[in-house]
């Protein structure tokens, strides 16, 4: 397996959760919810050989039920070990 982490941080985590979604070649490999600020991570459990490209999507959940996204994308080159 290949673990993913991505940090996540907002000013305003003590009222919210954000919800954190992982992408590998554009399939969604995993989601997590969080309310804290810090570092999450997926494992991507069949990784081949060669170059993948990945991302993440997080998006905030405010008290009110309002919604933003943020995207950030690496395409790092995975090889399983």
């Amino acid at each position: 397996p290949v673990s993913l982490l991505v940090d996540v941080a907002d000013p305003n985590m003590a009222n919210q959760s954000v919800n954190v979604s992982f992408y590998v070649n554009a399939a969604e490999i995993g989601t997590k919810t969080v309310s804290s600020n810090g570092t999450v991570s997926a494992s991507w459990s069949s990784p081949i050989d060669g170059s993948h490209s990945w991302h993440v999507e997080a998006v905030d959940v405010g008290d009110v039920g309002a919604a933003r996204g943020a995207s950030e994308r690496t395409p790092p080159k995975v090889v399983p070990q």
